[in-house]
């Protein structure tokens, strides 16, 4: 169980949205600060292989988030992009 300190981080967490269109790499081969908590559409996370094709290593929907690994990294290990309004 949460206490109420915690429920209201939780809640804060999400104050804010951002709306990012389809298509649009958010992370890659760099830096970030923050993960993702998809409220709606959906998430790629990819890897670009060394041959320029792109591996999927994994799919995120609604209610998960992404890009977690990639703060313990100083450089995130793979790209996340949308595939969908989000």
């Amino acid at each position: 169980d949460l206490n109420e300190a915690e429920l209201d981080r939780l809640a804060r967490l999400e104050a804010d949205p951002v709306s990012v269109p389809a298509r649009r790499l958010l992370a890659e081969d760099k830096h970030y600060d923050h993960a993702f908590i998809l409220r709606e559409g959906w998430l790629a996370e990819q890897k670009t292989l060394r041959n320029g094709k792109r591996q999927i290593l994994n799919f995120r929907l609604p209610g998960e988030t992404a890009g977690i690994d990639g703060l313990a990294y100083a450089r995130a290990t793979h790209a996340v992009v949308t595939l969908s309004p989000c």
